[in-house]
């Protein structure tokens, strides 16, 4: 099992941006296809832009990493603790506001990735995340590593389960 806690704001995972450059002198420039390099093809730059919160995950991973990526099915938990405001009504436990849940556990499983926890985040197959205020602002991570024999009977046992009701 690895665990990991990082302090500070989650933030979500930046997208991917894709430009065109600006034609050198001399290019020329196509209607359709826009600016074209010497080649005839049309001058792009894709970028994906990494934020200061990826660092310090993909450092707290670094520090964890074990001496060979995790093989095989893989169980990822994830808390995130966000900014506990003072209007806050009491009883009050989930954050549901941005950013979305989505965009910064993707940002954690790109930086376990990038430090090379497991070979690729498609080996997680099962992860509960959770939001939630909290004093002390960060994430908790928890992976472990599953049998596929345990995997088999859990999935067969929530099919049972299912079918039953």
């Amino acid at each position: 099992m690895i665990t990991f806690t990082i302090k500070g704001v989650p933030r979500p995972q930046a997208r991917p941006r894709l430009c065109q450059r600006r034609s050198p002198a001399g290019h020329p420039w196509d209607k359709k296809r826009g600016f074209l390099s010497r080649y005839g093809r049309r001058v792009t730059k894709v970028y994906s832009p990494k934020t200061d919160w990826f660092q310090y995950v993909y450092s707290g991973a670094l520090q964890s990493r074990p001496k060979t990526p995790l093989k095989g099915p893989l169980y990822l938990q994830i808390i995130f603790r966000m900014y506990n405001p003072k209007q806050l009504k009491k009883g009050t436990i989930w954050h549901t506001k941005r950013p979305d849940l989505d965009n910064i556990e993707k940002a954690v499983m790109d930086a376990c990735t990038k430090a090379k926890l497991w070979h690729d985040d498609s080996q997680v197959c099962q992860k509960y995340t959770e939001k939630r205020y909290g004093d002390d602002m960060g994430i908790t991570v928890y992976i472990i590593e599953k049998e596929q024999e345990d995997v088999d009977v859990e999935i067969r046992g929530r099919i049972g389960d299912i079918l039953n009701d």
